[in-house]
């Protein structure tokens, strides 16, 4: 009798041992497919309610040729069938590796492996890598970054860090913009060339280090979404957002969203950084598109405006449709830090 207790003893304790493993490894692949911990939604309803909040309050341009209400991936992300035909001056940088940690300390063959993973998860789903997003969602912050960059017609874009390639495949069809996407994951690269849209170049470089091969005053906007932060040397950032002013034209806007890290916010809180010939301000990425769970994040956006006679500053405020202040050359406004 002893003996049977001992070996029903022995297999509760097996079995139990063997429920911990099982929980520990599926907890360990949520924690590595869950960078940004749960998911983070904007405070509406609905998908609907959504386009129109940001067309009402932002004043979003809505084009003839695409409507956003009832988008689905599948109409941005178009796989190509055929030859892609790109403007004649767009050409790739060469491919250059980066040579720093990324942000998180990590080296940059762990981190392109897990940018990769994200690649198969997200691209085909939300559009967006890393980010557990409902598309409807990322539908929201393309309308709402292409009212700060003030996008227009035909405008010429450069994506850095483009990912997916989903942020110029939908400019292009609702604007008609042509661009130039820069990211250093081979296999992002690879997938948004797959699924480019007419006129878009991907190029699988290290944006920190071929910027010289743009000339100056390219680009009419300069847009980046969660990549600027991956630099580790804040000097680095720095002189890239320089590189960044260079070749927009001047009154063009560059937009850096979705900024984190301790290190990163300070650098940029503090105004460490001169921007030559431009003026930026500082957000919270929770004023700018209205959803909470940034804020608990603490994730920011830095909006650049280069310098130009008579340009409009672009900042939180005129996002408000409040009265636009004449530029002054030179200035840097102040920061509007929640």
């Amino acid at each position: 009798m002893t003996s049977s207790n001992t070996k029903v003893r022995s297999y509760c304790v097996t079995c139990v041992l063997i429920a911990l493993v099982v929980t520990l490894y599926f907890l360990m692949i949520v924690l590595v497919n869950s960078e940004t911990g749960p998911p983070l939604e904007p405070e509406h309803s609905s998908s609907s309610s959504l386009i129109e909040d940001v067309r009402d309050f932002l004043h979003v341009p809505t084009m003839s040729s695409l409507n956003s209400n009832g988008l689905t991936l599948q109409m941005i992300n178009v796989p190509r069938t055929a030859p892609l035909i790109v403007h004649r001056s767009y050409t790739c940088p060469r491919t250059m590796f980066p040579n720093f940690k990324s942000g998180d300390g990590a080296s940059i063959k762990t981190h392109m492996r897990k940018y990769s993973l994200y690649t198969r998860q997200y691209c085909n789903t939300t559009g967006l890598m890393q980010m557990h997003f409902k598309f409807p969602t990322y539908i929201f912050f393309l309308e709402t970054i292409a009212t700060i960059v003030q996008l227009k017609h035909n405008d010429k874009i450069l994506d850095w860090g483009s990912g997916c390639g989903t942020m110029l495949n939908f400019y292009q069809k609702k604007f008609n913009t042509t661009g130039i996407g820069l990211d250093v994951t081979d296999e992002a690269v690879s997938f948004a060339r797959k699924h480019a849209a007419e006129g878009n170049l991907f190029c699988h470089t290290d944006g920190t280090r071929v910027m010289s091969h743009f000339k100056d005053n390219t680009f009419d906007a300069v847009v980046s979404w969660a990549a600027l932060y991956h630099v580790r040397r804040t000097l680095q950032q720095c002189e890239t957002v320089n590189e960044m002013v260079r070749v927009v034209k001047p009154g063009g806007v560059i937009f850096l969203g979705n900024l984190r890290t301790d290190k990163t916010q300070h650098y940029w809180t503090k105004r460490k950084c001169h921007v030559a010939g431009a003026t930026y301000a500082k957000y919270s990425d929770a004023r700018v598109f209205h959803i909470s769970s940034f804020k608990r994040h603490g994730f920011f956006s830095i909006i650049v405006t280069k310098n130009s006679t008579g340009r409009r500053l672009v900042t939180y405020e005129t996002l408000n449709v409040q009265r636009l202040k004449t530029e002054a050359k030179g200035s840097i406004i102040n920061d509007s830090e929640e």
